[in-house]
């Protein structure tokens, strides 16, 4: 016998949010409510044992903090950094997680905690915000996060669009110079080698340790494999030159990618989302500047660029949402 949808609905998702440098679990209500969360490093370096341990060590903590086990939840959701093979529940390849080839994650999570849905981290970003967050009532939108890497989800006419296999959005892959860096992904001068968090650090480090003048020699004191973009964005408000321009730099490259959007999707609104993104105008408003002077004029004057409302919560939110969306058809399927 079929369950009503308020019945489907009636208990929270447990959820996941796996990405390069740090996972978050949280516990989401049918209504996009984070009651609770609790974060944990990746430690991708640690292949694909060390990072699950991770995984189950974020999970059990916040069962155990919350006095909660799996029977109170409708389903795990899943939002992973990376390709994803939805229909089998396999991460196919994640750049920033090492060693992860055909990783049969939802059968994993599924034997160890309850029923689990997989979906790609950023596509879970871009549905969030779509149904609950900044755009909310808006037809056609790419989501980008910039973080450890670049990541993208599309929506188009309201509908979330995976692909073919499941891995559409893969933008910080675009290639903006044939000739460039080598990324993670293997190919060259990918968007992500330019304007993501790892990409401003490297940059950062490698100025630094050629002599360049900024007030984070003195607090590293030479020893700079502990910077953050976090350190270079708090260094660049308090008028540091070199991380003033190496951030406006990557946003400038940002826009690059921006304009490709746009010309592409002509969606009505690019957010932004990601720890980059809390750098602020300082990266955001060069890539502003980029995007409305490149785009062609109509897909220039259609598209807004906005911010993530819903921010870290992003992800485990339109995970959530992906879940329950997957319960509710399987619920309305003739038996």
């Amino acid at each position: 016998m079929n369950r009503s949808n308020s019945e489907v609905m009636s208990k929270p998702c447990l959820c996941l949010d796996i990405g390069g440098s740090k996972i978050r679990s949280a516990v989401v209500t049918h209504d996009g409510r984070v009651v609770a969360w609790e974060q944990e490093p990746t430690c991708a370096r640690n292949g694909v044992t060390g990072v699950f341990e991770s995984i189950c060590r974020v999970l059990d903590r916040l069962l155990a903090r919350n006095n909660l086990n799996t029977s109170q939840f409708e389903a795990l959701a899943a939002a992973v950094a990376g390709g994803i093979d939805m229909p089998n529940g396999l991460v196919t390849q994640s750049p920033h997680l090492p060693d992860w080839r055909d990783v049969p994650l939802r059968d994993m999570l599924t034997e160890r905690y309850l029923k689990t849905f997989i979906i790609n981290d950023a596509s879970a970003a871009a549905l969030g915000e779509h149904r609950l967050g900044v755009g909310l009532g808006v037809k056609n939108l790419v989501y980008l996060t910039v973080s450890t890497g670049i990541g993208g989800g599309i929506i188009i006419n309201n509908e979330l669009y995976l692909g073919q296999s499941g891995c559409a959005g893969e933008i910080g892959h675009m290639c903006l110079d044939i000739n460039g860096k080598e990324d993670v992904c293997g190919n060259k001068g990918c968007l992500e080698t330019l304007a993501s968090g790892t990409a401003i650090v490297s940059r950062v480090q490698t100025e630094l340790a050629g002599g360049e003048f900024s007030i984070l020699v003195e607090r590293f004191k030479a020893d700079y494999s502990a910077l953050t973009a976090e350190d270079i964005g708090r260094a660049a408000s308090e008028g540091d030159r070199l991380c003033l321009g190496i951030i406006r730099q990557a946003g400038e490259y940002l826009g690059i990618g921006l304009v490709n959007i746009a010309n592409i999707f002509n969606p009505e609104l690019i957010i932004l989302g990601g720890g980059v993104s809390k750098l602020g105008e300082i990266f955001i408003e060069p890539a502003r500047q980029v995007l409305y002077k490149r785009a062609f004029r109509l897909a220039g004057d259609d598209v807004r660029l906005i911010v993530s409302v819903l921010g870290d919560n992003a992800g485990v939110i339109g995970a959530a949402l992906y879940a329950y969306a997957c319960l509710d058809s399987a619920n309305n399927q003739p038996q």
